[in-house]
């Protein structure tokens, strides 16, 4: 699922995000907590148009969502997306060295998660 949203969006260069929603359910006694982003992105495998995509974490491993009026949250020039087989990154706010995006210790905004999907809008 990562790859091919990786595939069709990149790093969501110069998106918007529209909408944050932290969601807490209980389930058998059991607390679960998602995350869902819209984002208003452009989609680099046909010719950069933009629509708006749900972003859905399940399994949430650490999140930072700190405002920060010097930084244009919901307006992210590009976002680090790393992997592996435990978790997922999304690093909307990365420190970038033109050539490459690092993550950021101080990070505006910052979501892993250990399951994450996508839907086109």
């Amino acid at each position: 699922m990562i790859k091919d949203f990786i595939n069709r969006y990149g790093q969501l260069s110069d998106s918007i995000i529209k909408e944050v929603n932290f969601i807490t359910l209980f389930k058998d006694n059991e607390e679960i907590n998602l995350i869902k982003i819209k984002i208003y992105c452009s989609k680099i495998d046909s010719d950069f148009d933009y629509e708006t995509v749900e972003l859905h974490f399940n399994d949430i491993v650490s999140l930072s969502f700190n405002i920060d009026k010097d930084f244009l949250l919901f307006s992210p020039s590009d976002v680090l997306i790393e992997y592996n087989e435990n978790d997922i990154l999304f690093e909307f706010d990365p420190l970038d060295y033109l050539q490459y995006l690092k993550v950021n210790p101080n990070s505006s905004f910052q979501i892993r998660s250990r399951f994450f999907e996508f839907k086109e809008l």
